[in-house]
């Protein structure tokens, strides 16, 4: 690479089109979301399903939740940086409200839909246990209706879905 091709390089990435960022969600299974709270801060790594124009999971009760409670404003990343590295990523930034969802048959509905069988191998654990933990109470559903979402990219444009583990 020649000095003119370092120097023109763009190291802050190119924005990502909405059509790119829904790809972006649809294609990846974890997601990084910060709480704010009593003024503490606190980021997590948490699993997710794009399901209903939403980020849907669930969780165990613990600080997020807590935090979530207390101010349901949250900001969140998805990235495909652990497929594609540092050099060749996707990422999408967004902001929105951290909803418990508390119906049972909405919660019901998400268990069932993210222990189908063409969700990146669902673990045996999952399906079997998770309906179960979540009617008992143990696990609690929520969802995150984005509000904002931005995007950008560094390498090439292509969206690739990561490969199944």
């Amino acid at each position: 690479m020649s000095d003119d091709e370092i120097h023109g390089f763009d190291w802050g990435g190119q924005e990502l089109n909405p059509e790119q960022i829904k790809k972006v969600i649809q294609t990846q299974r974890t997601l990084r979301v910060g709480f704010a709270a009593d003024g503490k801060v606190y980021v997590v790594v948490m699993g997710y399903a794009w399901f209903d124009d939403a980020l849907n999971g669930i969780t165990s009760a613990g600080r997020k939740l807590d935090m979530a409670l207390a101010s349901p404003k949250v900001a969140f990343s998805i990235d495909t940086s652990g497929q594609t590295g540092p050099w060749n990523w996707h990422s999408v930034a967004g902001e929105g409200l951290f909803e418990v969802i508390r119906l049972p048959r909405a919660a019901l509905q998400l268990t069932k839909f993210m222990a189908q069988p063409n969700r990146a191998k669902t673990p045996t654990w999952f399906k079997v246990s998770t309906a179960k933990e979540v009617a008992a109470g143990n696990l609690v559903c929520w969802r995150i209706k984005p509000s904002l979402l931005t995007g950008r990219w560094l390498g090439s444009a292509e969206i690739d879905a990561p490969e199944p583990h």
